[in-house]
């Protein structure tokens, strides 16, 4: 999985670019949260199908906030997609002692999902 963003809690992170089983493009989209009973919820759906082959945790309104997600961001998710994920370079002058997500994740992405701030 490559590139993410976070908004409440909840982690969305992506594949390249793949084929489905019907030989047409698509792209695997993961948001998953910690639970309180040590574990994770989370929710494995497709772009464009917008659909989840499998969740666990979340509600069903969570569910439709999240598929709006994926469709609101459907177009950069794809965009960033097909460019196969993030080359990470750790550069000591941006950031000395750790890495930040604000250094590999494009703000675009690290920033989107008003949608589920809500």
């Amino acid at each position: 999985m490559y590139y993410y963003s976070m908004v409440d809690g909840i982690i969305m992170t992506h594949s390249a670019l793949e084929t489905d089983e019907y030989s047409m493009p698509c792209v695997r989209v993961h948001f998953e949260r910690p639970n309180d009973h040590n574990g994770f919820d989370f929710a494995d759906g497709r772009i464009p199908h917008f659909n989840f082959q499998k969740a666990f945790g979340f509600s069903e309104d969570e569910l439709f906030k999240l598929r709006e997600y994926m469709r609101n961001n459907a177009f950069l998710i794809w965009e960033f997609a097909q460019k196969g994920g993030a080359s990470v370079t750790l550069d000591p002058a941006v950031a000395p002692n750790r890495l930040d997500d604000s250094n590999v994740v494009p703000a675009s992405i690290r920033n989107a999902g008003a949608l589920l701030a809500q």
